[in-house]
């Protein structure tokens, strides 16, 4: 039997803090942006098409309720990703 409670935000502490040890910055989106990176580099790790004549990073349209299930939560409210908690999820 699985066992399950309030919808909770994915963990995403890890990652922040990775992040934040290699001196970048952690992203609302989930993505980690380095200073040492050049503008280009940034654009493509973000998934976007970097547009040298124009000097601009051009984004694709990202659904922010498919990206959060491909995370493996529920949906999204208010900007954050919720899933299922389980009796074997860590605080």
């Amino acid at each position: 039997m699985l066992a399950v409670s309030l919808a909770a935000p994915l963990p995403t502490r890890a990652g922040m803090r990775d992040c934040v040890e290699r001196g970048g910055v952690w992203l609302e989106s989930g993505r980690c942006e380095l200073p040492n990176e050049d503008a280009a580099t940034r654009c493509h790790r973000q998934g976007g098409r970097w547009l040298s004549s124009k000097g601009q990073c051009e984004m694709a349209a990202v659904d922010p309720d498919e990206e959060c299930k491909k995370r493996g939560g529920i949906g999204v409210h208010e900007g954050t990703c919720y899933r299922i908690r389980t009796r074997d999820d860590r605080d």
